[in-house]
């Protein structure tokens, strides 16, 4: 695994936690889960962008 995607998979895990945390807690998802999720999708984007440029 290259360092570059590190970042971005621990950014992963960290708001698949907070998620979890938020939607255990309340039953439902409020506005910081939908942050989370968008955080997610950008990592996500990021992560396709620099196996692309590796290859």
């Amino acid at each position: 695994m290259k360092k570059e995607l590190l970042t971005p998979l621990l950014v992963i895990a960290a708001m698949i936690l907070l998620i979890i945390s938020r939607v255990g807690d309340a039953k439902k998802i409020d506005w910081i889960a939908y942050a989370a999720v968008a955080i997610i999708a950008v990592c996500v984007i990021l992560i396709v962008n620099l196996v692309n440029k590796s290859k």
